[in-house]
């Protein structure tokens, strides 16, 4: 795992547990990189239990931001 790649996580595991709760869960199952743009799959538990697939998209170009989507690519509020 590279540091852009565990940062970017901590980033993306602070924006879902603001979203979902504290307790929520948060496991990296495979990564993309695509022309500078880092996208993380990721399983997420909320506190609820209904296990949710996301993509965190990050951005080069943007320092520390951050995009949630499902797993048919719509981003999810945040």
């Amino acid at each position: 795992v590279s540091a852009d790649t565990a940062e970017q996580l901590a980033i993306c595991k602070s924006e879902l547990k603001t979203i979902y709760g504290e307790g929520t869960r948060v496991r990296m199952y495979g990564t993309k990189s695509y022309k500078g743009i880092l996208t993380l799959k990721l399983k997420v538990t909320p506190e609820d239990g209904n296990p949710l697939t996301l993509q965190c998209v990050g951005d080069a170009e943007a320092e520390q931001r951050v995009v949630l989507k499902n797993k048919e690519g719509n981003a999810i509020a945040s």
